[in-house]
Order: C-alpha cells, then structure tokens, then sequence
C-alpha cells in the first residue's frame, strides 16, 4: 500500500512538473519583451505621474524561482523642478518585481513580494518651499474607476525592497542639507497594502557626504556644551533634589529641553560672559555700534562701528577694527 502511495505521489509530482514547465515555455512564448514591454508602458503612467522611459521589459521565473518576476531594464524617472540638480529623479539599471501568480488568480489582488532596484542613480530633491521632486506616485482617487484604463487588480501589497549598488544625490534647499551616497545597499521587510505600510529598515552606506549650512543645526549641535559653559560660569539655572538641570515644555515641543533662571536669564547670562572676559584680560569697547562688515572670498577680514561718545566729533566717530574672527 505504502508502494503504491508512493508511486502515486512520485507520478502525480512528475505531471505537475511537466504541467509547470508546460506553463513556463508557453508564458514566455505568449509574454516576449516585444510584447511585454508595450504592455508596462501603457500601465506605468497609472502608478507614477512623472515622465517616465524604459528600454525593454521582461518576464523572469528561473533567476527569481519559484515566482514570476517581470524585469525592466533602463528605467527613468523625470520630475523636473527649478532648483533641482537634474532634471531626473532616477535612473534604475534593473528593477525587477516577483509577483505571486496565484493570489491574482484567486483574489484579483497584486502582490508583490519583493521588489528590486540593482544599480542606477537617484537625485532627491526638496525646495525652499517644502516641495518634493518624489511625490509622484497618483493620488488615490474615493470614487470607483470604471475607465477602460483601470488596473486589472484591487490590492496592491508589497512585502520586501531590496536596493543594490544604488548612487544617491540629495538636497534639502528647505533646511539647507546636501548629501551624497556613492554606494546604496537596502533592504526593506513588511507590508504596504492602500495607507498602510509596516516595514523593517537595513541600510549599508558607503563613502557618505553630508553638509548644511543651517545656523540652527549648528547652533542646537553646540548647546550643551554652551549651556554647560554658562552653568559653570555661575548662571542659577534650576536643578532637582539631585543637582540635575530640569527643563520644561515649550510651544509645539513634545520634550522638555528648554530651561530658564527667571525673567532676567538672558541678563544673567550676558553678566556671567562679562565676568569672564574681565577676569582675562581682555579689552571691551562700550559705546560701539556695528555698521558694516568688511567681506573677501567668503571671509570676515573686519568691522566698521561708529563710536556714539564720538559721533559729533571730526569723522563722526567712525572705528575700523581688523579682526579674523567676529561673533554676531
């Protein structure tokens, strides 16, 4: 009995082989990229509404087994916008999605269990305005679509991205950030189904440049240590049963980061510097009102105040000070 149970099992596995690559050999026959690929242009502008180009798309089952993949080479994505670096937005060598056959069979739903993007480049960009180069994929539209046009699917369900030997440009005009990233590994687990979306994140980053130019930034990367600068300088800022500095909650901050030692700390403060630049040595001119900066190739070479004990005197009291380093 257990023989022919056996024979059974290794007959109707052997079918379902043959009935597999039957399958395969007439897939590939019917969906040949002079197919294949007129079929994803007519589709992609219902996902993106970018310029976008591709050079040819394919089917996959052996390299992505056991799932059918559909693979586009060449793919370009255009958004441009005034500011931008590039007119593109990327330019993916390869990008292929696995698709599971037999949920859109049997759900009519489109589920992609992974997608990935190998090689290419990607320009970011974000205004002054807060205004993205990215935001292009279509907007979800309430009202049933009953066009001829209409996805042949109800569900779109992403479970994995996978981003290989990726070159990514990045720049925030908005909070003036720049970044650059020669080599872009990635690999996103979860789930994307409508407006939802869970996703586990793992990032290699390669040769990574960062600049800003952003006053702010700067200045909240250094507060500790100045703050701790003028808690040692004697300003009273409070602190608990245990000596440590307590703050409280500002407008719009969810922490509590600021701190106060009364309606006079900024006067606290300005006496405390005065203290210690006293105690050096080193000279103050009161009276000095700043008029003018003097500026060469992006540096300070020097100030020009006006004495106010002096201002009806010959030259109005006009001062020039040589400095290479000013603190406004």
């Amino acid at each position: 009995m257990k023989k022919a149970l056996k024979i059974t099992g290794w007959t109707l596995l052997s079918l379902l082989s043959v009935v597999l690559i039957v399958v395969c050999v007439a897939v590939y026959v019917v969906f040949t990229p002079e197919r294949l690929t007129p079929i994803v242009r007519k589709y992609v502008p219902q996902f993106v509404t970018c310029e976008t180009s591709l050079d040819e798309a394919d089917l996959t089952f052996f390299s992505t087994f056991p799932e059918f993949g559909v693979r586009l080479h060449n793919v370009c994505l255009k958004n441009p916008m005034p500011g931008s670096p590039s007119d593109t937005l990327a330019n993916v060598d390869n990008l292929t999605a696995t698709i599971d056959v037999w949920q859109f069979l049997a759900n009519d739903a489109l589920v992609v269990n992974a997608v990935i993007l190998d090689g290419g480049y990607a320009n970011i960009y974000t205004d002054s305005l807060g205004q993205t180069n990215y935001d292009i994929v279509v907007a979800s539209d309430d009202e049933p679509d009953t066009t001829t046009t209409a996805l042949p699917f109800d569900l779109l369900n992403i479970h994995a991205v996978k981003i290989a030997n990726l070159r990514v440009r990045y720049t925030d005009d908005q909070n003036r950030m720049h970044a650059a990233i020669d080599d872009l590994q990635a690999q996103i687990g979860g789930n994307y189904a409508d407006t939802d979306m869970m996703a586990d994140v793992a990032l290699q980053l390669q040769n990574v440049l960062f600049a800003t130019d952003d006053t702010a930034r700067i200045e909240a990367a250094c507060s500790t240590r100045c703050f701790m600068k003028l808690a040692n300088l004697g300003v009273p800022f409070p602190v608990n049963a245990y000596g440590e500095y307590v703050g409280y909650k500002t407008d719009h901050d969810p922490r509590q980061r600021a701190t106060s030692a009364g309606p006079l700390t900024s006067k606290l403060m300005t006496e405390a510097l005065e203290a210690s630049v006293r105690r050096k040595n080193i000279p103050i001119f009161d009276q000095m009102l700043a008029a003018r900066l003097f500026v060469e190739d992006g540096a300070v070479h020097g100030l020009l105040a006006v004495d106010l004990t002096r201002v009806n005197e010959p030259g109005h009291g006009l001062t020039l000070f040589s400095a290479r380093h000013i603190v406004l």
